[in-house]
């Protein structure tokens, strides 16, 4: 790197295969101090104090501990360096407390995970005190460069280990297992629609539904008592790769995104997506590698979900330019790399 000593990376204290984390175990020049919390009763009053002394409501501690790093660097840190906080939605307060700190010798860059129109007006403004920002899918790069004329705005998708979500052939068995995981942004109602109609008119398909913590409520209650439904919990990673590797395909409609982790570990392990023309989805390969239908025109889905129930040939060939997708556009070695080409430019 030549024009910044130092790249601080600010990261949850859990790097693993599923987190946008995994980004910085391959950088391959810039050696990056990385950043994560390190809360313990010590730390946890410091991170109190700080709040206390900034007027601020009890909150995550680990987004305290990343707030006081940026401030300590701004304070101290004298020669050039760059900090990147990975995960930067909610601090939007760090930049209205220490716009006055900023100083030419450090760039402070933000990725943004949550979709464009989730953010307040007065949220987005604050970002222009940046030095550049990162967005998860080009329609939030380009919403958010719009509201903000003079920020270097980047669309970096987010990433994949490919050598861990790993390809599998197509499972043989007598019904097809149809795939559906998590909460956040979901159309759960128009699956449910298409899978009950689905499971009327066929008999050669299940559904199987991976629900995080505090997923679980009547409306998925009622739907796991149909025959032809399995819901599945508490599974370890390995077993979430199981779960992956056994689906004929992935049926997932969004009411919205950016990126999104079910989708591109789907996609990595060879498995066929069908989701919703929505936000950020075309970023990982919606309506070019896999199919997308409008949000909650069930019959298209329907028949989509058919077309690839009839034919096996075309769901492999499907899931092939998936897993595709995800080794040439997706893997984490490309998409750290383009992380370094941004910092350069900055």
């Amino acid at each position: 790197m030549e024009t910044f000593e130092k790249l601080f990376l600010l990261t949850a204290p859990v790097i693993n295969r599923n987190s946008y984390s995994q980004v910085c175990k391959f950088y391959r020049a810039l050696h990056p101090v990385i950043v994560v919390p390190r809360l313990n009763l010590f730390t946890r009053l410091l991170c109190k104090l700080y709040d206390v002394w900034n007027g601020l409501p009890p909150r995550n501690k680990s987004c305290t501990y990343h707030e006081a790093c940026i401030e300590l660097l701004l304070r101290l840190h004298r020669k050039p360096c760059l900090a990147h906080i990975l995960v930067a939605d909610e601090y939007c307060g760090l930049l209205t407390r220490t716009k006055h700190l900023r100083r030419a010798s450090m760039k402070l860059v933000f990725s943004v995970h949550q979709p464009f129109k989730n953010w307040a007006a007065g949220d987005v403004q604050t970002l222009e005190a940046l030095d550049g920002l990162i967005t998860m899918c080009v329609s939030d790069a380009k919403l958010f460069a719009e509201r903000l004329p003079g920020l270097p705005v980047r669309c970096i998708p987010h990433g994949v280990d490919v050598d861990y979500w790993k390809a599998r052939p197509l499972p043989k068995a007598p019904k097809k297992r149809i795939g559906f995981c998590g909460k956040h942004l979901r159309n759960v109602d128009m699956f449910m629609r298409v899978a009950q109609r689905a499971m009327k008119m066929r008999q050669d398909v299940e559904f199987y539904c991976l629900i995080p913590p505090g997923g679980m409520n009547e409306k998925w209650t009622d739907f796991a008592k149909l025959p032809g439904v399995r819901i599945l919990q508490n599974l370890s990673q390995d077993e979430v790769l199981g779960f992956y590797q056994g689906l004929y395909l992935l049926m997932m409609p969004l009411n919205d995104t950016t990126a999104n982790n079910v989708i591109v570990e789907s996609m990595s392990c060879s498995v066929p997506v069908l989701s919703t023309n929505v936000g950020g989805i075309a970023t990982y390969g919606g309506g070019s590698v896999f199919p997308v239908v409008e949000n909650n025109d069930d019959n298209a889905l329907y028949e989509e979900l058919c077309r690839f129930l009839d034919s096996p040939a075309l769901c492999e060939q499907t899931g092939a330019a998936c897993r595709e997708f995800a080794e040439t556009q997706l893997s984490w070695l490309k998409i750290a790399a383009i992380h370094e080409e941004f910092y350069k430019s900055l």
